[in-house]
């Protein structure tokens, strides 16, 4: 942990606060300044952004966000146990760009990136971990958010069935940055809340870039 944290000051002139963390989450408030995260952002919105679909309970139903991946070689990115699956692109220049600030920031090498593109205060996420087989054991996962400020949360994942656990939350907004870093996968859950109320009013296009490590293309998921 210290070593991350150390890390990441060597990118200080990015930041005008130090790191809150929630155990093992990062979070680095405005990492990037406003006209570094407005030039991502206009960018990102120019993207060919994917609405997949996923099959539940014998329904087939959008899910509620939309996705891009990027990454090193044509690597293939599956989750929901195989449901969805997306294959790689490769890196816009100015993306990798901005994968190479963060891997100085960070100290950790990312081949891969997936951007979630929520355009609603209805796109969320639920519950999860990022663990796969293919992104080795004890993944580093860092995430830039662009856009309109959406609350993310973690929690702890329950010793046992039935255990509810605390959870915190985070006010993700423009040019900020997350760090997950090794550990941080088996151990907690965490997610996109959907918005309501005043909340959901002011609220417009968000897309956040979650870079992270490749190990093996041909494993399976885990």
């Amino acid at each position: 942990m210290q070593d991350t944290i150390c890390n990441m000051r060597q990118l200080a002139a990015f930041a005008d606060a130090l790191p809150s963390s929630d155990l093992h989450c990062i979070h680095y408030p405005h990492w990037l300044d406003t006209v570094g995260a407005d030039a991502m952002l206009q960018a990102s919105l120019k993207l060919d952004w994917q609405q997949n679909n996923i099959s539940m309970w014998g329904r087939t139903m959008p899910l509620p966000r939309r996705e891009a991946i990027y990454g090193d070689d044509t690597y293939q990115y599956s989750y929901s146990r195989g449901k969805v699956v997306l294959t790689a692109n490769p890196w816009p220049s100015w993306l990798r760009g901005l994968r190479d600030l963060v891997e100085v920031a960070s100290g950790y090498r990312f081949p891969l990136v997936i951007g979630n593109r929520y355009d609603s205060a209805n796109h969320h996420i639920g519950w999860h971990d990022d663990g796969r087989v293919e992104l080795g054991p004890r993944p580093a996962i860092a995430s830039v958010s662009l856009g309109a400020t959406r609350r993310f949360q973690t929690r702890p994942k329950p010793a046992h069935k039935g255990e509810k656990t605390p959870i915190t939350t985070f006010e993700l907004k423009h040019g900020d940055l997350v760090i997950m870093p090794p550990g941080f996968q088996e151990s907690h859950f965490h997610r996109i809340m959907k918005e309501s109320g005043k909340r959901s009013e002011q609220n417009g296009t968000r897309i956040n870039w979650t870079f992270r490590p490749w190990v093996n293309r041909d494993s399976p998921e885990k």
